[in-house]
C-alpha cells in the first residue's frame, strides 16, 4: 500500500486506516521508543510512548501533506 492510498483510507475511515497504520508501523515505533526509553524507563513507558504517538498522529490526519513527508516520517 502506498502512502497516498493509506492517506486516502485514513481520510475516509479513520479507524480502519489507523488499524492499517498500526499494523504497518507499530513495530518500528516500538523499536525507536525502546531504544530511547529502555535504558532508564520501563516497558510500560515504551508502550505509552507508542500509544501517545499514534494518538497524536490520529488527531493530525487532516494536516498530513505527503509532498512534505511520508507517513513514516510523520510518525
Amino acid at each position: 500500500m502506498t502512502d497516498k492510498e493509506l492517506l486516502e483510507k485514513l481520510q475516509k475511515d479513520k479507524n480502519g486506516g489507523l488499524a492499517t497504520v498500526i499494523e504497518l508501523y507499530a513495530g518500528l515505533l516500538y523499536k525507536i521508543a525502546a531504544a530511547v526509553i529502555l535504558p532508564t524507563g520501563s516497558k510500560e513507558d515504551v508502550e505509552e510512548c507508542v500509544s501517545d504517538s499514534l494518538l497524536t498522529f490520529y488527531g493530525e490526519i487532516e494536516n498530513i501533506n505527503l509532498e512534505k513527508a511520508s507517513i513514516k516520517t510523520y510518525l
